[in-house]
């Protein structure tokens, strides 16, 4: 099932499907390695900011663009 990444609950492991966004922040987060067919993890969700693990990384998003991101539960 997909869904976007704004709704996803803190601590759930997701894999992306694809962004919504404007090319330029799409592009920008293709660059921060959130490319379709990564496994994220959500390690918080405040309902303002969400903060991901991404390929050993760590990186904070706001939810305007967590609900551009959509996403598959894994």
């Amino acid at each position: 099932m997909t869904t976007t990444l704004a709704t996803t609950p803190t601590g759930q492991n997701v894999r992306l499907v694809g962004i919504q966004a404007e090319e330029k922040l799409a592009r920008r987060l293709r660059a921060l390695g959130m490319t379709p067919g990564v496994e994220l993890a959500i390690l918080q969700n405040t309902g303002s900011a969400l903060v991901l693990a991404v390929r050993g990384s760590r990186i904070a998003l706001g939810q305007p663009i967590a609900h551009d991101l959509l996403v598959e539960r894994l």
